[in-house]
């Protein structure tokens, strides 16, 4: 079986899938009202799961702090049809999806649902 799960924190990743590396690496580098994302957001706990034979690969951003919308857990799927990134956000009710995410949005579609900007 090819599934893999790879746990750490994000100033530790270094391995994993190319796609969702580059998805944190856009994390890492975007910046909200002048502060770096992780920092902004309170997120310090970054999860990858993979399975090159499907082509699946997710970043799971969890242990989120406290925010106004109640999100609890983000997962970031990388969709190939399009070449883009479904967000699905999970709170104690349930979760929500925003589809077709490009490069350059994730930090800031995330900061909104959130209700932190």
């Amino acid at each position: 079986m090819s599934f893999h799960k790879q746990t750490f924190h994000k100033d530790t990743f270094h391995q994993g899938s190319q796609i969702t590396h580059d998805m944190l690496h856009e994390l890492e580098i975007s910046k909200i009202r002048g502060f770096p994302f992780f920092a902004y957001t309170g997120i310090k706990d970054v999860y990858e799961y993979y399975d090159l034979a499907k082509d699946l690969h997710e970043l799971w951003l969890e242990h989120i702090p406290k925010n106004p919308k109640g999100i609890k857990n983000i997962k970031l799927q990388y969709d190939p049809s399009n070449d883009s990134t479904t967000i699905l956000f999970f709170t104690k009710k349930g979760f929500h999806t925003v589809k077709e995410v490009y490069v350059g949005q994730l930090a800031h579609i995330i900061v909104g649902e959130m209700g932190v900007t």
